[in-house]
């Protein structure tokens, strides 16, 4: 959820994501994640952006000056994932509330915890998911709700919810097919073998 959503809430053009949303400077319906997430495209905006933060969280390295943000962003995230989608999901057609996933209480994580990708695996719980849903995504999955069929939908879904009409689906689709690069992960070990091997042969 953070690779796909960073790239839309850091636009340069307001991308709304709920009905009627409006920017955080305007009076309006705001999605629950709007605020902590400006802050944190904010601060990465001149530090390479998404890149940028990618790195940082897989390696632990969120800096303090928003590493309490990130956090509580986290949070949000997965209060908002297990309280709605996952909450939601076959009650229409079972009458239960969460029908096919099932989840654990995330561990109380202290705001000074450094985020990291590490982090999120170890401390925010497991979910498992029904057997038998889970053998209907493995057999027909790809057709009724691949990858590509969730985008086009989550398109959909903006350009409806854009009332200014000036978000172009194309433009969407970019947004969300945007991939941090991984090629910071070499560059950064280059560089530091090139500087231990100057301090060594200095």
């Amino acid at each position: 959820m953070l690779q796909y959503y960073y790239p839309i809430i850091g636009s340069e053009v307001f991308v709304p994501q709920k009905g009627s949303e409006k920017d955080l400077d305007k009076p309006g319906y705001k999605i629950a994640l709007r605020s902590e997430f400006n802050q944190l495209t904010d601060y990465y905006k001149k530090k390479g952006g998404l890149d940028a933060f990618w790195f940082d969280y897989k390696k632990g390295r969120v800096s303090s000056e928003i590493n309490a943000v990130c956090l509580d962003l986290l949070k949000n995230l997965y209060y908002t994932i297990t309280r709605y989608p996952m909450k939601h999901l076959g009650y229409s057609s079972t009458g239960e509330h969460y029908a096919f996933f099932k989840y654990s209480d995330r561990e109380t994580i202290s705001k000074k915890k450094q985020v990291s990708q590490s982090l999120v695996l170890d401390e925010f719980g497991e979910f498992g998911i029904n057997s038998e849903f889970y053998r209907t995504l493995r057999l027909f999955g790809s057709y009724i709700s691949g990858e590509y069929s969730i985008l086009n939908k989550w398109v959909d879904f903006t350009v409806h919810a854009d009332s200014s009409a000036k978000v172009e689906p194309t433009y969407v689709f970019e947004l969300l097919n945007e991939k941090p690069e991984p090629e910071r992960d070499v560059l950064d070990a280059r560089n530091y073998y090139q500087e231990l091997f100057m301090r060594q042969n200095g």
